[in-house]
């Protein structure tokens, strides 16, 4: 850390070390405190993340590491939400262009590794949280996908 704080001053070495897991702990554990630790980030640290993720997502949608399957896909995708939905400071924009990324990610693991089934499931269930997020109540949202189904099948 002080290679960093020589090159880049006190507060981004201060954020690289908010940022930082400890190596010597096993893959799993790093993980779990990502998501415990992820609520106690300061702004500038929870900027980082979210941005992080969004890119680790989009990776995962557009060009996902060799051999994963699609439960490893499903399993990143959950876990990165974990991740984001506990830090204390979410621009609207980024969380929006996060979960945005987090959709394609889960349609693209059902069309890559899927069934055709798989996919339209997923397909109606990112609509469905998509109408959510955008303040649609539970009977819109069902008065929809009816609709929508009826006009499909």
């Amino acid at each position: 850390m002080t290679d960093i704080e020589a090159l880049f001053g006190k507060e981004v070495a201060s954020i690289v070390a908010e940022l930082t897991d400890d190596k010597s702990l096993l893959k799993a554990v790093r993980k779990k405190q990502q998501i415990v630790y992820a609520a106690k980030k300061s702004d500038e640290a929870s900027l980082v993340k979210l941005a992080d993720k969004t890119s680790n997502i989009g990776s995962i949608a557009n060009s996902p590491p060799h051999g994963w399957t699609i439960e490893r896909r499903l399993e990143y995708i959950a876990w990165a939400n974990s991740v984001v939905g506990n830090l204390p400071f979410l621009p609207a924009e980024g969380l929006s262009e996060f979960l945005r990324r987090c959709d394609q990610a889960e349609l693209n693991a059902y069309a890559d590794l899927g069934t055709v089934r798989q996919a339209q499931n997923a397909s109606l269930r990112i609509l469905e949280r998509r109408a959510k997020r955008l303040g649609a109540s539970e009977v819109k949202i069902r008065q929809f996908m009816l609709s929508f189904l009826d006009g499909t099948l």
